[in-house]
């Protein structure tokens, strides 16, 4: 609990690392990961046991994820984006990109 308690502190402090700005990565390349890391999330132990072993159950967690970020995170920090949509379909991309590699990695080991 004290270690999220210190990511919630840090974060809104955090500014990015001299490596962070010196190798720039394409946009589309983080909405991909992101999108990979909703699907990650909901797959946890956190979520209900319904909703995390369907695929549809999932998608839907993780772009809701990807929803919220655009239209309420974004905003609140300053950023007017106009490709508010372009960003959330580029996550899906990756999420559903991340449930055809962990079907075809469960597929080889069985």
């Amino acid at each position: 609990m004290k270690l999220l308690t210190l990511a919630f502190v840090a974060l809104p402090v955090a500014s990015p690392a001299h490596a962070q700005r010196a190798v720039p990565v394409s946009s589309w390349v983080t909405e991909l990961g992101a999108g990979a890391g909703a699907d990650l999330f909901a797959r946890g132990p956190w979520i209900n046991p319904s909703w995390r072993r369907s695929f549809i159950g999932r998608v839907t967690i993780a772009t809701g994820l990807s929803l919220v970020y655009e239209y309420g995170v974004e905003p609140w920090n300053g950023q007017t984006n106009a490709a508010r949509w372009q960003d959330a379909g580029q996550r899906l991309v990756g999420t559903l990109a991340a449930e055809l590699v962990i079907a075809g990695v469960r597929r080889v080991v069985r």
